[in-house]
């Protein structure tokens, strides 16, 4: 079914509005911190071996919403692709999710995904990347398996902050490469995974 009213989706401690038509992010609140945070531009580029896949010119359809949840489907370049929000009970956070599903019948390699790319219609005061700390030197202990000094520097996630408050944002993928600024981010990791025909990333 499609709707025409934003989707508002959230709990005492988050809110996400959801354009019921594209299944953009078009605004985050944080009642603890009283802030609202309009999203002015919100995109996904999928790189595969067939093209580039630019979510916002997708034809996106509604397939389902619940209190706490939507779901998105479209099709593009030989694979579906859903976009799923959801907030759980009792949590400050939403999640966002993308499944990649090819739907041709032939291997399709899933490159890139740039997702998170978005632009804040008003700038944060600062934007920060944190990482897992695993490389530093700083005399802290060192808790590793081995005897050999590990380096993983896996990603955590960025921080947006604001005068109150701010926003958090990460990938639920062990490395992403960030490009921030004060009034946007955009979140990159490579996947390099080959789908086959009806094979769900």
């Amino acid at each position: 079914p499609a709707f025409a009213d934003p989707i508002v989706l959230g709990s005492s401690d988050i809110t996400a509005t959801v354009d019921s038509t594209r299944g953009q992010l078009t605004r985050v609140e944080n009642p603890a911190a009283g802030e609202t945070y309009t999203v002015e531009s919100d995109t996904c580029r999928i790189e595969t071996s067939k093209g580039t896949i630019d979510l916002a010119e997708v034809d996106m359809e509604e397939v389902s919403r619940t209190p706490s949840s939507c779901e998105f489907v479209g099709r593009a370049m030989g694979v579906e692709i859903t976009r799923a929000y959801s907030v759980p009970e009792g949590r400050a956070y939403f999640d966002r999710a993308l499944r990649i599903r090819n739907v041709s019948d032939e291997p399709i390699v899933v490159r890139n995904v740039t997702d998170g790319a978005l632009v804040f219609d008003e700038p944060f005061q600062s934007a920060a990347y944190h990482d897992d700390n695993m490389d530093r030197n700083d005399g802290s202990p060192e808790l590793t398996e081995t005897e050999e000094r590990v380096i993983y520097q896996t990603a955590v996630n960025v921080f947006m902050r604001s005068g109150a408050g701010g926003l958090y944002a990460g990938v639920k993928y062990p490395y992403f490469k960030p490009e921030l600024a004060n009034d946007r981010m955009k979140l990159t990791y490579e996947t390099n995974y080959r789908l086959e025909p009806g094979e769900v990333l």
